[in-house]
């Protein structure tokens, strides 16, 4: 889930690129949309530091650096790979939404971490990047739909919920390092590579035990029973639903190209979390730590959801392909 590998409160970069347009990577791949259809309640506006000529130039030569890689798919793979050190990436041309804001800012070389590569720049550090100044306060625009009206109950996703309890994982986890007197890690990931990382041992073990406690206490782990309920069984009810109808043309053009769609996102989502199960699997083959263990079997159990609802899709697909009304060609 995307809220786990980024840091809380923000998991999502975009660029804005000027006429009320930003650029985002996400879901089917690079993106233009108006910053007005931002439907968030909390975000953070940054620019490089200065208000010179010249830095407004490199914030233009920035924005013409976009077009460049438009209809570039977004980038999912090594995502979490990218947070520990020692680990090596595949260079693809293919964007990560973070990786993209470095590429570009480092395509006129303007790197937002000095010696820190684009593939490896996370929405952390994009944060905390010294050439960067927080403008949210100055920064206005018109919402062209606000969450408030959209949602007029209670609302919740599985990724909401994973970085609601991701969040409190880490607050119970302060007190670990402050009465240790160790810097305490920014985020729950980076609590994770500390814990791959450290070369204390019993540091280590002890910050295993307790993780573990906490990942049970505040049921981190029971995401994946909820993933079925939320996501397979529904997806099957609606299957089920419309097999039994009689659908036109229209109708069945319609379903084959949101079908289509979802598919390609389910497959970069399985590859997302084969990734993940790579990662974790590896850690803890090198480590032996029950925390890795654990993530390891609930990157297993997303897996095997994500394959079972592409099962679902192309086997729909396939049936609403044998029922389309041919077209004929004409000359």
């Amino acid at each position: 889930m995307i809220p786990a590998l980024a840091a809380p409160p923000h998991t999502h970069a975009a660029i804005f690129c000027g006429d009320g347009q930003c650029a985002e990577t996400a879901g089917l791949g690079l993106r233009m949309q108006d910053a007005g259809a931002i439907v968030t309640d909390r975000f953070k506006v940054m620019r490089l530091k200065g208000e010179t000529t010249e830095v407004k130039k490199v914030g233009a030569r920035a924005a013409e650096q976009i077009t460049n890689y438009l209809d570039q798919p977004h980038w999912a793979p090594d995502t979490l790979r990218s947070l520990f050190r020692d680990a090596t990436l595949e260079r693809r041309p293919s964007l990560l939404c973070s990786y993209f804001v470095a590429r570009i800012y480092s395509d006129i070389d303007t790197h937002i971490f000095d010696g820190r590569e684009a593939l490896k720049t996370t929405i952390e550090q994009i944060q905390r990047s010294p050439k960067f100044q927080d403008i949210t306060p100055k920064t206005t625009w018109w919402d062209r739909a606000s969450p408030q009206l959209l949602l007029q109950s209670d609302f919740a996703t599985l990724s909401s919920l994973a970085a609601m309890r991701i969040q409190s994982m880490y607050i119970d986890l302060v007190p670990f390092f402050e009465s240790r007197n160790i810097a305490v890690p920014l985020n729950w990931m980076e609590i994770l590579v500390f814990l791959a990382e450290t070369e204390d041992k019993s540091l280590k073990q002890n910050l295993d035990q307790e993780t573990v406690a906490l990942m049970r206490k505040h049921k981190y782990l029971d995401f994946s029973k909820q993933s079925e309920r939320w996501s397979i069984l529904p997806f099957e009810v609606y299957l089920d639903d419309r097999c039994r109808r009689s659908l036109s043309d229209a109708e069945i053009a319609g379903e084959l190209r949101s079908l289509k769609q979802h598919l390609t996102t389910l497959e970069q989502t399985l590859v997302h979390h084969q990734d993940n199960h790579r990662v974790f699997s590896a850690e803890f083959a090198e480590s032996k730590l029950e925390t890795f263990r654990l993530l390891e079997t609930d990157a297993t159990q997303n897996c095997q959801i994500c394959a079972r609802l592409i099962e679902l899709s192309k086997a729909r697909i396939a049936a609403l392909e044998s029922r389309a009304t041919p077209v004929a060609a004409h000359s």
